[in-house]
């Protein structure tokens, strides 16, 4: 439009006998300054859309050479950003997926679990029903369209490169379908797999990927399971975990339920009614209400106790019956949190959220400090005709680079914290893997929370020159500002001191706590120590296979040169899960069979006599067990000096008698202690208040033992 009005006296001019090149300069002359002209007619429309966006290109390489020509500011304005958004959102991300991520489940929407008072709170290890008992829950019910269930089970896994101990699950039919899950590769397990007690198997996303490579061939491919040969017809997907609420443990391998025959002993034997080994998940039919399922599942429970009584054994000696009721119910799946406790969370989320208010109030005095150093060019541009909108947006364009660099960085380190929190880590049965995953939520409230203190704060200098008077700034020295000007910089100041000072106080403690863990003796000398786990539970050995097989391994491990000492032992003292637990007394208060009384527990650990000189245990008092004491030698034991105080006052306990039931159950040994070794952490790291005790593996037989072996080079690798 004003190049039309131009046009139009350069034609007027050119009318009157000028020439052309004349007429349009004379006519620019008499027009004056088009970009002034612009801006006001911009002005006099109001604000519009038009006003947004002209001239962005423009105020973006204003912006970027301003942020340019100070690049310390740039710098720490986008790592404050980054650092707030990305160690918040992880923090949460992590939070999230330990305590509140919903259980990874099909379609969670409208699926129960049949509960019991006594169930655990993970429905992996809330075995409350039998077969016989499912079968007729599931032909009476009518709240339910589908009716499933599983069974834990742990066999050997032999891959190609390692054999391990899975979590895995045996499940009907229609586990698959009830809980809404299709398979990522081949198929899931069917109904007339569970009927024909097919040996089939499905690989959980994660096996596949670690232990299998990958392979887009599996499917079809035996692998070993139990001892037995089973067949690959699918792999689940990544999102996919089975029936548990632990973080990090999943289920391994889904097989059929009538398979379990194959390689368990136990599931081969006629089913009774005792033998409560199911978890029982079903799908609500439409229209069900869970408080109406919950009642038809207590009233089906009361029905089934009427007509099938079912008692267990209690006591030391097993020898009473106690009848146990069906109190049966119904929850919904998601309803189920793996939060320990909610304090716990809230603390933690408060923790975080300083973090996040660090970094809002770090932010803020670095652009009210830029604002500030800033108002006497304010003032000059605005003297010189700048409108106020055009400061404003240049400032909202300063604000969008800083913002843009800041979350381009934020998710580089926000990827790379996923990377390094993602583990898989051996445990002494199978692998705990746990994997964080970003919590949208999460990220949204720390980009917006920054964002506005990015924008509302770095654009106040920009909107106090709507109101103060120019001459003000004029008369101010040009580039002052070293100290705060305006109250509302001083609070932010104090508070990001004050917040500071407390996050240093939280962190000087937990340096200190590592420092300690770092220097603390466990009692064990544990570099160059290196553990293999065997269990013959799994593999269904008998002791006598099993004993063979141990003498083997160690005859091996002797006869190689990296290798200094080796045992074979049911565990190590600073904790593994297969070390067995047991109550223990001593003569003069013997077991009551009758009556629930609580005894002392200890660990006690059965081991070759190589036991202390590999984990490098010194007895201070005593002897050692040896090879003498076998199977037909009196049974003895060595304590270690805290359970010697504990149970007798003193460390001097040679030739006192200490009986134990392992398990808690188990039947009731009585061994000699015949020496004292010294104190190690025992069950918890730093913490050696636990009773400890070790026994000749010859003289107390575990079906789960772990070949312990010392490296004569303790960078070298034991396999």
């Amino acid at each position: 439009e004003l190049g039309a009005h131009i046009e139009h006296r350069a034609d007027d001019l050119m009318a009157a006998g000028v020439t052309p090149g004349e007429a349009i300069r004379q006519a620019r002359l008499e027009f004056g300054g088009v970009e002034a002209c612009k801006e006001e007619c911009r002005d006099a429309r109001g604000f519009v859309a038009v006003r947004v966006t002209s001239g962005l290109w423009l105020d973006l390489r204003l912006a970027v050479r301003r942020l340019a020509a100070t690049p310390l500011f740039l710098l720490f304005a986008t790592l404050s950003l980054a650092l707030g958004i990305g160690i918040t959102t992880t923090a949460y991300s992590l939070l999230y997926s330990l305590m509140w991520k919903p259980p990874a489940i099909g379609k969670i929407d409208g699926l129960a679990l049949v509960t019991s008072p006594s169930s655990s709170a993970y429905p992996r290890w809330s075995s409350i029903m039998s077969r016989q008992d499912f079968d007729d829950l599931r032909a009476a019910q009518h709240s339910f369209s589908q009716l499933a269930a599983s069974a834990p089970i742990t066999p050997s896994l032999v891959g190609p490169q390692v054999s391990e101990i899975a979590d895995g699950e045996a499940v009907t039919g229609n586990y698959f379908q009830t809980l809404g899950v299709s398979a990522a590769v081949g198929r899931t397990i069917q109904p007339s797999d569970d009927e024909r007690s097919s040996a089939v198997v499905v690989l959980s996303h994660r096996i596949w990927r670690i232990r299998f490579a990958a392979d887009p061939g599996i499917v079809g491919r035996v692998i070993r399971l139990g001892g037995h040969p089973f067949q690959v017809v699918g792999v689940a997907p990544d999102s996919f975990d089975g029936l548990t609420f632990s973080p990090g443990i999943g289920t391994d391998v889904w097989v059929p339920l009538g398979a379990t025959s194959l390689f368990s002993p136990v599931a081969a034997k006629p089913p009774t009614r005792e033998r409560r080994e199911l978890t029982v998940t079903g799908r609500l039919a439409p229209g069900v209400a869970p408080a109406n399922a919950a009642t038809e599942m207590g009233v089906l429970g009361r029905r089934l106790d009427a007509a099938y009584p079912v008692s267990i054994r209690t006591g030391a000696d097993q020898s009473r019956r106690v009848v146990v009721a069906r109190n049966w119910s119904a929850r919904l799946a998601s309803t189920i949190s793996r939060a320990p406790d909610p304090r716990v969370g809230a603390l933690l989320l408060c923790m975080v959220g300083l973090v996040l208010v660090v970094a809002c109030t770090n932010l803020a005095n670095l652009m009210l400090a830029r604002g500030t150093v800033r108002h006497h060019e304010f003032a000059v541009r605005r003297a010189l005709g700048a409108s106020r909108w055009r400061l404003v947006r240049e400032q909202l364009a300063e604000s969008a680079i800083v913002a843009a660099l800041g979350g381009i960085v934020a998710v580089a380190m926000m990827r790379a914290f996923f990377v390094v929190l993602t583990i898989d880590v051996p445990i002494p049965r199978g692998s705990f893997h746990f994997e964080p995953q970003l919590s949208l939520s999460a990220l949204a409230v720390a980009v917006a929370a920054l964002l506005l203190s990015l924008l509302v704060v770095g654009l106040e200098p920009a909107l106090q020159l709507t109101q103060a008077r120019v001459s003000a700034h004029l008369a101010s020295e040009a580039g002052t500002g070293g100290t705060p000007r305006t109250s509302r910089q001083r609070r932010l100041l104090r508070w990001q001191v004050a917040i500071s000072a407390c996050f240093f106080l939280i962190a000087a403690v937990l340096a200190r706590a590592v420092i300690d863990q770092m220097r603390h003796d466990s009692g064990v000398a544990v570099d160059g120590l290196a553990i293999a786990t065997v269990h013959a539970g799994a593999q269904q050995w008998d002791e006598s296979r099993m004993r063979r097989a141990i003498d083997t391994a160690l005859q091996a491990a002797r006869q190689n040169p990296a290798i200094q000492r080796v045992t074979a032992s049911t565990g190590v003292p600073f904790g593994m899960t297969m070390t067995p637990l047991a109550d223990v007394t001593t003569p003069d208060k013997p077991f009551v069979p009758s009556q629930g009384h609580e005894y002392e527990s200890a660990l006690v650990i059965a081991a070759t006599p190589e036991i202390f000189t590999t984990l490098g245990v010194p007895i201070i008092r005593g002897r050692a067990f040896d090879y003498r004491d076998d199977a037909a030698a009196p049974r003895v034991m060595v304590v270690s000096e805290h359970t010697a105080r504990a149970m007798f006052g003193t460390p001097n306990a040679m030739g006192r008698q200490v009986m134990f039931r392992v398990w808690g159950w188990r039947p009731v040994q009585t061994f000699t202690i015949v020496g004292v070794a010294r104190d190690t952490d025992t069950q918890n790291p730093m913490s050696r208040d636990g009773n400890l005790m070790y026994v000749p593996l010859a003289q107390c037989y575990e079906p789960n033992l772990a070949i312990v072996a010392r490296a004569a080079n303790p960078a070298a690798a034991v396999r």
